[in-house]
Formats: C-alpha cells, sequence, structure tokens
C-alpha cells in the first residue's frame, strides 16, 4: 500500500486537539506549583513564628517578675517581648532547710507576653512565673 501525499504529517484537527490536551496540563501543573509555593510560605511562616516564641518565652523565664513587672527585651534585629506580670496572691516567705524562715519571699504572676515586628503582633499568650525577693544577690551587688 503506497500513501498518498496526503497522509504525510499531522492534520489541523489534530494538532489542535493535542495543543489542547497540552494546555490543560499545564495550567493543571502551574495550578499545583502555586499552590505548592503558597503552603510552603504558610509553613515557614509558622516555623518563624514559633521559633520567635520559643526565644521570647526561652528569655522571659529568665526575668524575676517581682523586680520587673513590666518591661520589654529586643529579640534579634527588629523582634521585641514585652510582657506585664499581676501578682497573682500573697508573697510568702521563703524557707531554709529545717523550717527556717529567710528575709527572701516569693510569689505567683500571671504573665501576659507579646512578641511583636516593628509594632504589629506575631505571638502572644498567657504564662506563670514565680518571682522572688532575693537580699543576699542585693547585699553582694552593693559590696561590688
Amino acid at each position: 500500500m503506497n500513501r498518498s501525499s496526503q497522509d504525510d504529517g499531522f492534520m489541523m484537527t489534530e494538532l489542535l486537539v493535542s495543543l489542547a490536551i497540552l494546555s490543560i496540563a499545564l495550567v493543571a501543573f502551574f495550578e499545583l506549583k502555586r499552590d505548592l509555593h503558597h503552603r510552603q510560605e504558610t509553613e515557614l511562616r509558622l516555623i518563624e513564628a514559633a521559633s520567635n516564641e520559643a526565644n521570647g518565652l526561652s528569655l522571659l523565664r529568665r526575668i524575676n517578675p517581682m523586680r520587673e513587672s513590666v518591661g520589654f527585651r529586643k529579640i534579634g534585629k527588629d523582634l521585641t517581648l514585652k510582657w506585664k506580670a499581676v501578682q497573682l496572691g500573697k508573697a510568702r516567705p521563703i524557707l531554709e532547710w529545717r523550717g527556717r524562715e529567710t528575709p527572701d519571699s516569693a510569689a505567683l504572676f500571671s504573665v501576659h507576653y507579646a512578641i511583636e515586628r516593628q509594632g504589629s503582633k506575631m505571638v502572644e499568650g498567657d504564662l506563670e512565673l514565680v518571682g522572688w525577693t532575693d537580699t543576699t544577690s542585693d547585699e553582694q551587688a552593693s559590696i561590688r
């Protein structure tokens, strides 16, 4: 069987159908790519927020709310940790071994904190911390 010259190559309708199928596949591919990129950006923001909160809480746990009930600290170059502590109960004396009291006392505080970037809150929350007076460190500081 000899092929006629009309059978050489593709017909215009075949070419258009294949281009339509290809365009549908490309649209689906680019929508998937855009969706994955959006999800990645969202996940990176969540990871950054969790990391910032962990850094802020680590710094906040070192603060004595009995001495600094309100304050702020810089975290990195553009983040600020702010807090406000409210005493929950009466300060109690700290006991030494064998039940002897010291001149020091401790109290429980409710601390509201926020981590801000350029004035907008990134993370905020509440926790409880123990605040204390420490006369021995005051005496050591005055000796120096």
